[in-house]
């Protein structure tokens, strides 16, 4: 029978929940940005970024002067969503790897063999 998952620190679990779950979230509306923004100073000008239209103040949609049957129109669409995926996980990872250092080095909450064995039997859950 395995252990419950909580069997760690309870400031560290609750560390661990904010960071694992929050961790890609400002890498991926930042990189949202970056396919719709070089597209259009690319065509137009710098000046053309605030026609970029918004979706719920975060999220940029695709801007409104290129044709929705053109292949740059895709090329942006498709692309925005890969790069927020791909930045997101990198974002994870990196909320891990800070959770490892806060947890053991800095806060001495667990040692590196319980936050190993943790991260384990996480991935085992999926």
């Amino acid at each position: 029978m395995k252990r419950p998952i909580l069997l760690v620190p309870l400031p560290a679990w609750i560390l661990a929940i904010a960071m694992f779950g929050f961790g890609g979230l400002p890498l991926a509306v930042a990189c949202t940005w970056l396919l719709p923004i070089a597209v259009t100073v690319a065509e137009k000008d710098r000046h053309s970024i605030c026609e970029i239209p918004t979706e719920m103040y975060l999220f940029p949609k695709v801007p409104t002067w290129i044709d929705p049957h053109s292949t740059l129109f895709s090329i942006v669409n498709y692309g925005t969503l890969i790069l927020a995926l791909g930045s997101a996980s990198i974002g994870v990872i990196l909320s891990v790897k800070v959770w490892c250092y806060l947890v053991v080095k800095r806060f001495h909450w667990m040692t590196e063999e319980q936050v190993q064995t943790y991260l384990k039997r996480i991935a085992d859950r999926g």
